[in-house]
């Protein structure tokens, strides 16, 4: 049977200035238009799917 983890944040990209922590990898980026490339980028390679949570932080998530 093989395990397989489900819902899970694979990275996180963050404006400067914005808070965050964790045990995934943290990305920073210069703007929001560059944040968002990084995190469509970093998603397209992971097949995940990004979450913009607000106060410039976006989630790279595996549905």
């Amino acid at each position: 049977m093989k395990a397989e983890l489900l819902k899970v944040i694979l990275a996180v990209v963050a404006l400067p200035g914005a808070q965050v922590e964790g045990n995934v990898p943290i990305l920073r980026a210069a703007d929001r238009a560059s944040a968002e490339k990084k995190a469509d980028l970093i998603a397209r390679i992971l097949d995940a799917m990004v979450h913009d949570v607000g106060d410039g932080v976006f989630l790279i998530v595996r549905h």
